[in-house]
């Protein structure tokens, strides 16, 4: 299982700093055939801001947990759930703003679900043995 949470953690840090920065460099989302009017005059104008947010909030969390787990750090399986709650915020808000649905959504959100249990099953662990 542990492999497991290891590679989701490392996909989606590799997919979310790509992602981000696609949306950077191309804010008006055609390097990632979006179209500006799924934001719905919303929040945002653009897809600039919501590529950092994805880049630093989604990558860099999880970029983080995946480091301080594979270095055995004491406080990695913290540092997963918050990961984990950033992936579940992250396509819950994109879900909402943009009122559109697609099946790789429900696949980073399934990740995140399993980073969540899995970090937490691993911190009550270390409770019970304390």
């Amino acid at each position: 299982m542990k492999q497991v949470y290891i590679i989701f953690l490392g996909f989606v840090t590799i997919t979310a700093f790509i992602g981000g920065v696609m949306l950077i460099l191309s804010p008006d989302g055609k390097t990632r055939h979006l179209s500006s009017s799924i934001l719905h005059d919303g929040l945002f104008r653009d897809f600039r801001i919501p590529g950092y947010a994805l880049s630093i909030l989604v990558g860099g969390t999880c970029l983080i947990a995946l480091t301080t787990t594979l270095l055995h750090l004491k406080n990695s399986n913290l540092l997963s759930l918050l990961a984990a709650i950033n992936i579940i915020g992250w396509i819950g808000v994109q879900m909402v703003l943009t009122n559109e649905f697609y099946f790789l959504q429900f696949i980073y959100l399934a990740q995140g679900i399993f980073i969540l249990f899995f970090a937490w099953s691993e911190m009550k662990k270390h409770w019970n043995y304390n």
